[in-house]
C-alpha cells in the first residue's frame, strides 16, 4: 500500500443511487494510540486475539477483547505489513524505508533480528503455511523476497510483475498478488517459486486490496483508479462483475459467514457489499468513515472491523500530532 495518506473531503455525490439496505455496522470504540506519521496494514489474529497496527516507526498491538494497547514494537522504518507465523513463534514486519524485515517474538513481542533484503521497498507480507515461508512483496523491484522463518534468512527472490501489492494465500500452494501497475492479479506457485500466469483486470485499474473467497473460488480485487471492486473467478481468471466502490480504496475484506465484502476508501466511505451468489451482489451500505480511513482489518470471529486513521489540520494535508487512532465498528 504505497499510496500516500492525505486529507480528503467526503464526496456526497459519489453515488447517485440510494443504498438498498443497511449493514447494521456502527462505530463502537475509538482506540487512541501514540506516535505520529503514516499508517498502512492492520492484521487481526484470531489465535492470539490481538490486532497488529502498522504506524510509521512502530507496530501497536491491541488486545481484541479489551480493545486496549498491550504492547508496541518500536525502532521500525516506514512500516507497511505484518505477517504472523505462530508455529515458529515469530512475526515479521516489512520496513519499506530501509529494505528490511524485522522479526519479533510472537508471544512476548520482543524484537529478535532484522533481515536485510536484496529487494527494494517491501510492502505486503504474508506467511504461507503450505511452503512454511514468509513472502515479502517489493513494489519497487517488482519481485518478492522469500524468507525461511526457521533461519530468519532470505533464501530466494521471485519475479512477480509490475508493482506487487496486497497478496493472499490459498494455503494449498498458490498465492494471489495484485499488480498495481500491471493491472492484473499474479498467480504464484509457492513450491516452484514462480508466477504461473496473470488474471487481467481493467486497464488503468490499479488494484490494491485483495481478498479471497476460498469456498466460492473467487478473488475480490479493489481497484483504486477505477473505483470498482472486481470479482474474479479463480477457475477461469475472468472478471465476473465489477461493483462501484468509493475512491482511494486500499483494503478489502471478506466475511465468509456474513457473506459481506468491505472496501475501505480514503475519501471517507467504506462500501459494504452483500454476496447473494457467486455472480450476484448488492451494495448494502456506503458507511461513512473518517477521511483517510483507507486501511482496515476484519475480525472474522466477532465480525468487527477496524480502521486506522488520524485527524487532519483544517484545510491541509497535515496530520495533527498525537491524533492517531483505531476505530472499531460492529453490528
Amino acid at each position: 500500500m504505497k499510496r500516500t495518506i492525505w486529507a480528503l473531503s467526503i464526496c456526497a455525490l459519489y453515488f447517485s443511487t440510494p443504498a438498498i439496505a443497511q449493514s447494521g455496522y456502527k462505530l463502537s470504540n475509538k482506540i487512541s494510540l501514540n506516535g505520529n506519521g503514516k499508517w498502512d496494514y492492520l492484521q487481526a489474529d484470531k489465535k492470539s486475539n490481538r490486532l497488529f497496527v502498522s504506524h510509521f516507526d512502530r507496530v501497536h498491538v491491541v488486545d481484541l477483547e479489551t480493545e486496549k494497547e498491550i504492547g508496541t514494537i518500536k525502532n521500525l522504518s516506514g512500516v507497511h505489513g505484518i505477517a504472523l507465523a505462530p508455529e515458529f513463534n515469530e512475526g515479521f514486519i516489512s520496513n519499506g524505508a530501509n529494505n528490511t524485515v524485522t522479526v519479533f517474538n510472537y508471544k512476548t513481542l520482543d524484537s529478535i533480528t532484522t533481515i536485510k533484503l536484496s529487494t527494494e521497498k517491501p510492502d505486503a507480507i504474508l506467511y504461507d503455511k503450505s511452503s512454511k515461508k514468509i513472502w515479502a512483496f517489493c513494489g519497487k523491484s517488482n519481485n518478492a523476497a522469500v524468507i525461511d522463518p526457521a533461519t530468519n534468512q532470505q533464501t530466494s527472490t521471485v519475479a512477480i510483475g509490475e508493482a506487487p501489492e496486497f497478496a493472499v494465500s490459498d494455503k494449498k500452494g498458490l498465492i494471489y498478488n495484485n499488480l498495481e501497475e500491471g493491472n492484473a492479479i499474479a498467480v504464484i506457485d509457492v513450491a516452484a517459486q514462480k508466477t504461473l500466469r496473470t488474471f487481467p483486470l481493467e486497464k488503468g485499474s490499479a488494484p490494491t486490496g485483495l481478498a479471497l473467497d476460498k469456498e466460492g473460488g473467487l478473488l475480490f480485487s479493489a481497484c483504486a483508479e477505477t473505483n470498482k471492486l472486481s470479482v474474479v473467478d479463480i477457475a477461469t481468471g475472468k472478471t465476473i462483475t465489477a461493483l462501484p466502490i468509493s475512491s482511494h480504496v486500499d483494503a478489502v475484506a471478506f466475511d465468509s459467514e456474513q457473506k459481506m465484502i468491505f472496501c475501505s476508501g480514503g475519501d471517507g466511505i467504506t462500501t459494504i457489499i452483500k454476496q447473494l451468489s457467486k455472480d450476484k451482489y448488492t451494495v448494502l451500505e456506503r458507511l461513512k468513515t473518517p477521511a483517510g480511513a483507507k486501511t482496515m482489518a476484519l475480525d472474522s470471529k466477532t465480525h468487527k472491523i477496524y480502521f486506522s486513521t488520524a485527524d487532519y489540520v483544517a484545510g491541509s494535508k497535515n496530520i495533527k500530532p498525537g491524533s492517531f487512532k483505531v476505530l472499531v465498528y460492529k453490528i
